[in-house]
């Protein structure tokens, strides 16, 4: 054989190894996902139970990884003619590779459940270990068509399986991410999917021979030629007895070659739909035809206080509080005090410059003092003009001899007079005018100048400052205040919000407590001062405001803080109580109630409770009263305290 021929040939042989390593990949991942898929669902639905977490689903994957990737290294058997995919032959094996093994799981499930009555968290680890070690068994199936023995595994696919089922096994032992096992249930285990594995062997030959079976006469090859080597050791295929033992080796395959192919393949599909159904019908029928055995939960009534309160959430703000702002406008020249000082009446917190204030100022001293030295000199001038005209005035009404009337003045003269006494008199008032003007509004610039200190109204503490140096400000109602003063922090008020479904139930004088993030371990207590009666809508609900008073002798709460509210609007003490999951209870299956309470019985319209008597239910009529939190006021019924209520039950089950 020339060189170039023999690649060529070996190039053949490994495509067809790898051919086959690929159809024995895709059996396997399809009956694994068959196998997981069907037992998860089946369980959900039917019993309403996860067999597997999703850190033990996570695992399987990962371990199920190691040992799949080592199938490109297996040892296989190949056929000396081409093949292409029969994907009939690969699903129908598969399908019935996964369904027993669903079969083969739920048997585990019911011996852990209804024999070894274990509990659900260690029914986990058991199906989380059988589906592991069952799963990495499978691969030995699904690599040869004949018998699991029929071909040698590699020593890498050894090593895979064995390495990563060791892994799973002290997983479950030891619990790693999941409630441990031990090494008596692993071992049984191991032993129940090694029986299932030589089962599944059996069920693997039918399904081939029902799926494809051996023709008379017709001659395999590769694995085929192993199966029949394997049967009969003495001839080898390969001569003229090994041709004829091929022809008496499948002849009992043969045999069921009569009938035909179209009708092999529906019979086998009806065969697995029967085993489905049927297997699904038999454990429905068993889940829903067994009696229950119910553990209940049980809680002591007793006696004690039922507070029932209204949440609310609200901010903390000082009782009075007094803005202090700017009343004339300028930079900020300098500032004296800081948050959180106290301050008293009167007392400078910050200084505006005051130059252009003190030149205003100064030139209204000048203005009036000119305008009063015009003044004097104008009251003079008045005197001066006062004085003949007064003379002339008298001189007028003389009646003396005609000596006296030849002295008399004349008229024109005694008009003069009369003319420059009047204007002395109107610029004097004009004078006297200005000068009023002029001191008014020296008395502005002073007060604007003394304005340019910003002080403290009251005595308090700021709480906040909105100003710094250099800023200038503005005077007027809209500029924000530059310093809040509270008067006195350690009474402060809780401002909250309270939805209209639970204002009507507070009333002035309502105790409440109240939490705030800065000290959440500790409760600070106060009293409901005020009730809004203007809602405002918050998200289209209608909320109201609640004004609530508290003590902070310590000075811990301060303004701003987030508080949530607890405001006590009902309270009974020393009454008998019931948690409400006792009242919520009702028995899953048929129970008598027993039990009197007065001769009444729930079809007068009362609730009733379910207590435990002589290890059976029993149910007792109750009439309530204030319900709070978990716990409800009982009023009236057949109670005492120390009785065991009935809050909760699970059942396990056994056949009928």
């Amino acid at each position: 054989m020339t060189p170039g021929l023999s690649v060529i040939i070996d190039a053949i042989k490994e495509s067809r190894k790898i051919f086959q390593r690929m159809n024995s990949y895709a059996i396997y991942r399809i009956a694994e996902t068959l196998r997981v898929l069907l037992f998860m669902t089946l369980s959900i639905l039917i019993f309403n139970f996860y067999p597997l977490t999703a850190v033990m689903i996570v695992m399987l994957a990962l371990l199920n990884d190691g040992a799949i990737l080592s199938i490109a290294y297996d040892n296989v058997h190949y056929k000396d003619q081409p093949e292409s995919w029969n994907m009939r032959l690969v699903l129908g094996i598969a399908t019935v590779l996964g369904v027993v093994g669903v079969v083969s799981a739920f048997g585990l499930f019911y011996l852990g459940e209804r024999v070894f009555h274990l509990d659900r968290a260690h029914i986990q680890t058991l199906m989380y270990l059988k589906l592991s070690v069952a799963g990495h068994l499978t691969i030995f199936l699904t690599r040869t068509r004949g018998p699991f023995w029929s071909i040698r595994p590699a020593r890498v696919l050894w090593v895979a399986v064995v390495g990563t089922q060791v892994l799973a096994t002290l997983i479950a032992v030891y619990g790693l991410f999941m409630t441990p096992l031990g090494w008596g249930w692993s071992l049984f285990v191991w032993g129940y999917a090694v029986a299932w594995f030589l089962v599944n062997d059996r069920v693997k030959l039918l399904a081939y021979r029902i799926l494809d079976p051996v023709k008379g006469g017709s001659v395999r090859t590769g694995a085929g030629r192993a199966w029949i080597e394997l049967r009969n050791p003495r001839a080898p295929a390969e001569s003229p007895q090994g041709g004829q033992l091929q022809s008496a080796g499948t002849a009992d395959q043969a045999a069921a070659g009569w009938i035909s192919t179209y009708w092999r393949i529906r019979a086998a599909a009806v065969a697995l739909v029967v085993l489905a159904f049927g297997g699904g019908g038999g454990w429905f029928y068993w889940s829903t035809h067994r009696t229950a055995t119910v553990h209940y939960a049980t809680q002591k009534i007793e006696f004690g206080s039922i507070v029932r309160t209204v949440t609310a959430s609200g901010s903390v703000v000082p009782t009075a509080t007094a803005p202090v702002g700017a009343r004339v406008s300028g930079v900020i020249q300098a500032l004296y005090c800081a948050a959180n000082t106290k301050v008293k009446a009167g007392q400078i917190c910050a200084k505006i410059d005051p130059r252009p204030y003190q030149t205003v100022v100064d030139q209204g001293n000048a203005d009036l003092a000119t305008a009063e030295d015009r003044l004097e000199k104008d009251k003079t001038d008045l005197a001066h003009a006062k004085a003949p005209f007064e003379r002339h005035e008298a001189r007028r009404f003389e009646r003396a001899s005609w000596r006296s009337k030849r002295r008399a003045i004349s008229r024109k003269a005694l008009d003069n007079s009369r003319r420059a006494y009047a204007q002395a008199q109107t610029q004097t008032k004009l004078d006297e005018a200005t000068v009023a003007e002029l001191q008014a509004a020296l008395h502005a610039a002073e007060t604007n100048l003394g304005d340019t200190d910003i002080i403290a109204p009251i005595v308090g503490t700021i709480v906040s400052r909105n100003v710094k140096i250099g800023q200038t400000v503005a005077a007027g109602a809209e500029t924000p205040p530059l310093f809040l003063i509270a008067a006195d922090l350690s009474v402060m008020q809780v401002n909250g919000k309270v939805g209209e479904d639970a204002v009507g139930e507070i009333k002035l004088g309502d105790k409440a407590s109240f939490t705030v993030d800065s000290f959440a371990d500790r409760s600070f207590a106060g009293e409901v001062m005020q009730i809004g009666t203007s809602p405002e809508a918050i998200q289209k609900v209608a909320t109201y405001d609640v004004v609530i008073t508290a003590s902070n002798p310590e000075l811990l709460l301060k303004p701003g803080m987030t508080a949530t509210i607890k405001i006590v609007v009902a309270r009974r003490d020393d009454v008998l109580r019931a948690p409400d999951q006792a009242l919520r209870y009702s028995p899953a299956g048929p129970a008598a109630p027993s039990g009197s309470s007065g001769g009444r019985t729930p079809l007068d319209g009362w609730p009733q409770v379910w207590i435990l008597r002589e290890g059976r239910p029993a149910a007792v009529p109750v009439q309530l009263g204030l319900h709070a939190g978990a716990y409800t006021e009982i009023v009236k019924g057949d109670l005492k305290p120390g009785d065991d209520l009935i809050i909760s039950e699970s059942s396990g089950r056994v056949n009928q």
